[in-house]
């Protein structure tokens, strides 16, 4: 990492991209034994496009948390309209993370 004020650091929300990558690449992406990866794929593949086009110095990338935070004891309401995150999205996660 190069040292200075002009280090270029790009901040990923995780999740904006993981669902992006899962609704655009059909589920019919999976490995030998069945696993589906197309979110993984995506999210990777749309991880490197950034990596060639930016050559950030710094990637950071934060996912959604699993556990209510401060924006649901301000508003009880928040996010209670979203759908809850398809199986097979949230299976993938683990490797999107890795």
């Amino acid at each position: 990492m190069k040292s200075g004020r002009n280090n270029k650091v790009i901040l990923i929300d995780g999740n904006n991209i993981a669902y992006r990558a899962f609704y655009a690449i059909p589920d019919s992406i999976s490995t030998s034994s069945g696993i589906i990866t197309n979110a993984v794929l995506g999210f990777t593949n749309m991880l490197l496009k950034l990596i060639e086009k930016q050559h950030p110095d710094t990637i950071i990338c934060a996912f959604d948390s699993k556990v209510p935070t401060f924006r649901h004891k301000i508003f009880d309401r928040y996010k209670i309209n979203r759908k809850k995150m398809p199986t097979e999205l949230s299976s993938q996660f683990t490797l999107i993370k890795e």
